[in-house]
């Protein structure tokens, strides 16, 4: 694990603190540790863009890829992947949350989508960028 860090991503509901490398892989420290307390399966392909952490469950996070539009589903207490969750054919740069079940993708080609998780489904997606 020597590629740099290219962000860091504090649990606001836990101890814990999410880190992406630049090659893609990623890992939960505890704020109390300094050791890594789990080093998670990197996405084929690497590319991770954005981690977001579900506050509605326990350890739960999002890991969005800009290589593919697929959500992956995530457990701090697993190092595999519990779920996919396609939610476009573009990659996916960013991922913000409007609130615990809805959340803003940025996709690869420009457009901005508004989706549920908890549903899983789009509930709107705004017209290609130039």
């Amino acid at each position: 694990m020597t590629a740099a860090v290219q962000e860091i991503i504090p649990n606001p509901g836990e101890p814990t603190i999410m880190v992406i490398r630049k090659d893609g892989t990623f890992f939960v420290f505890g704020q109390d540790n300094e050791d890594v307390a789990m080093t998670f399966e990197t996405p084929p392909g690497g590319g991770t863009s954005r981690i977001v952490w579900i506050d509605s469950v326990s350890g739960d996070f999002l890991v969005a890829s800009k290589k593919a539009g697929v959500l992956r589903l995530y457990n701090v207490a697993m190092s595999t992947c519990k779920e996919i969750i396609k939610v476009s054919r573009h990659g996916i740069y960013d991922i913000k949350k409007m609130n615990n079940e809805v959340y803003l993708i940025r996709l690869k080609n420009g457009q901005v989508s508004q989706f549920n998780i908890r549903t899983k489904r789009t509930l709107f997606t705004t017209d290609i960028g130039h």
